[in-house]
């Protein structure tokens, strides 16, 4: 009876702290001519594993809001900034869904010569962004958005929710500041889950790791 206690009591101890795993944003920066550039290590979402179908990579992940007119790219076009790519980070897992697995694109957001020109987007109907994922004919059908008006978090990550079809608000982001936005979407598959949103004055650098030799 002793043990059989003590096991209880254990595993409560243990589903309380995978129940408050936080999330972490692992980042670099390094300096050059005078200029900060972002060099992207990892954006890893630490969490509880979630049971849940991934993203359909034949339909994939847009990026659309007010900024762009809410114009839809051609689905897995190569090249499109409204395209984000799939990636894992640190895994051989076929489909993670513990945050290893993640939507990605950048934004160069310029007056001149970028891919959108500067604004404040506040949020909310027509005024925001979203993330959709669905077939050509329907590429709303699967939505990522806020379920009231209010701003995102730069440099943060930033809680979503998932609704079919219909139903819940843009998002509002400030991007009125020249400069490149990074967004990675956790892949949850089609369930409420969470977005980061970086800053960088210039485009994001890539890191290749090459061990030391003695």
């Amino acid at each position: 009876m002793r043990i059989l206690l003590r096991t209880s009591m254990f595993m409560k101890k243990v589903n309380a702290i995978a129940c408050n795993i936080q999330e972490h944003v692992f980042f670099a920066t390094r300096l050059g001519k005078g200029l900060p550039k972002l060099a992207m290590l990892v954006i890893l979402f630490a969490s509880q594993v979630v049971s849940a179908q991934n993203i359909f990579s034949g339909e994939g992940v847009n990026w659309v809001g007010q900024i762009n007119g809410y114009s839809q790219p051609t689905n897995l076009a190569a090249g499109d900034y409204r395209v984000m790519q799939y990636r894992k980070v640190s895994t051989t897992a076929t489909n993670p869904g513990d945050g290893r697995g993640q939507w990605a694109t950048t934004i160069n957001v310029q007056s001149t010569g970028g891919n959108v020109t500067p604004s404040n987007m506040t949020g909310g109907g027509g005024n925001g962004f979203i993330f959709t994922s669905g077939p050509s004919t329907g590429q709303y059908n699967n939505k990522w958005n806020f379920s009231g008006v209010g701003n995102a978090s730069l440099n943060a990550v930033n809680g979503v929710q998932y609704v079919n079809t219909g139903g819940g608000v843009d998002m509002g982001l400030n991007m009125s500041t020249a400069g490149h936005y990074t967004f990675v979407l956790k892949d949850a598959g089609y369930s409420s889950t969470g977005f980061y949103v970086g800053y960088t004055t210039n485009a994001p650098v890539n890191i290749t790791h090459t061990p030391a030799t003695q």
